[in-house]
């Protein structure tokens, strides 16, 4: 309430006071409890005022940008075990999360949810980006440079890059990218890329990827993205675990 207001306010209930003091027996109360309320009122929104205004001053601070962490989030970890029960039951060793490829996984969601590299893209000649696609955010982040990946896997050569531009890795990296609408969780992305050829086959060292040879992997889940970057180079840096409680 205005300070206007209040004043304005109080000038009628003296007005009014003047006004019921005049009234006989019954009128007189009841005009009397009348005038208790509204004052009652009156008190209550001047006081509201006062009090939620200074809590309301100022603009709220920015939360951070997402990085890339130190330990592998439940569902990060959950979904890595999914991958090794899926290796180990057709006879693969199941893999260590790398640091280095967990950092490119998780750089690459971040990306994804922020920046949507992916969506009403197109590379030089019209064709659509696909998820696959890294944006020109990289500055102060990963350092990846940009990417518009096609269907046509056109630009391949320059995704299994990606890991020694943002981590130096010596060795290239292979992707399994996954995107929802709906709430992630692992046990969906998992059934995706199981019930995807392609996808399965980069897990499982199977048709075109029959030669590779896996020596560690990286989860990142941001969002409602989750991706898994494979590699066959010796990552010189610690094994991921799951962030302890």
């Amino acid at each position: 309430m205005k300070r206007h207001d209040q004043i304005m306010s109080l000038h009628q209930c003296i007005h009014f006071i003047t006004i019921i003091s005049a009234l006989p027996g019954e009128k007189l109360m009841a005009a009397t409890r009348f005038l208790q309320t509204f004052i009652s009122v009156l008190f209550i929104a001047a006081f509201s005022v006062t009090a939620i205004k200074p809590a309301c001053a100022g603009p709220t601070a920015a939360s951070p940008e997402p990085t890339p962490g130190k330990c592998l989030s439940k569902d990060e970890a959950e979904l890595a075990a999914k991958i090794n029960k899926l290796r180990v039951d057709n006879k693969l060793p199941p893999l260590p999360v790398s640091k280095s490829l967990y950092t490119v996984a998780k750089w690459h969601v971040i990306d994804l949810a922020l920046f949507a590299p992916h969506e009403n893209k197109t590379d030089s000649s019209g064709k659509p980006c696909d998820l696959h696609s890294w944006s020109d955010k990289g500055a102060g982040r990963g350092e990846w440079k940009p990417l518009c990946y096609t269907a046509d896997h056109k630009y391949a050569l320059d995704m299994f890059k990606k890991p020694h531009e943002i981590v130096n890795y010596m060795a290239n990296g292979y992707e399994n990218i996954y995107w929802t609408s709906a709430p992630l969780n692992p046990a969906m992305v998992m059934n995706g890329w199981e019930n995807k050829k392609d996808e399965k086959d980069i897990i499982l060292q199977q048709g075109n990827f029959r030669r590779n040879r896996w020596t560690s992997m990286g989860i990142g889940i941001y969002g409602n993205y989750a991706s898994v970057w494979f590699g066959e180079g010796v990552a010189n840096d610690d094994e991921m675990s799951a962030c302890v409680k």
